[in-house]
């Protein structure tokens, strides 16, 4: 875990050794690509959210600067975060941290950068082998969506 940008990798009982092989790690996107954001505002059920990368490797006030952010106008509401954003290839570009509030700005929100998860993965105790298959890349984008769905969950903490 890393207090600072509030990321923790969580080691999860796996008995049917169920595994999500569709998807690309650790791809940067472009400025103006679209990207698709998986979560579940306020607790509710999961929404799926698309905007558009406004910029990378932002730095976000009250955060650490080592901390690397992409910019985009996905909605990312409360309950958002620690969701995970695709691009529209199906592959995962970062953790959802925060937006910016309606009063300072509209459509603003943060993303940690996967480079930064797979950072904090490698310095882990356990070597952990990250899926690298192509295949939701053929599939046209409700096909992934519904894809990747089966594998976000919702944990809430008391």
């Amino acid at each position: 875990y890393d207090t600072e940008s509030d990321i923790a990798v969580l080691k999860i009982n796996n008995p049917l050794n169920l595994q999500f092989p569709f998807v690309v790690w650790g791809k940067t996107p472009e400025i103006g690509s679209q990207s698709i954001a998986i979560g579940s505002p306020m607790g509710l059920s999961f929404t799926t959210t698309f905007g558009y990368i406004s910029a990378l490797n932002r730095h976000v006030p009250n955060t650490p600067s080592y901390v690397p952010f992409i910019q985009t106008d996905t909605s990312i509401n409360p309950g958002n975060s620690g969701g995970p954003l695709f691009d529209d290839r199906g592959n995962f570009i970062g953790i959802n941290s925060s937006g910016l509030r309606k009063d300072v700005a509209d459509n603003v929100a943060y993303t940690i950068k996967s480079s930064y998860v797979l950072n904090l993965i490698d310095v882990l105790p356990k070597s952990i082998e990250l899926p690298s298959n192509t295949k939701l890349q053929s599939l046209p984008l409700t096909e992934q969506i519904k894809e990747i769905s089966k594998y976000v969950v919702l944990i809430k903490v008391k």
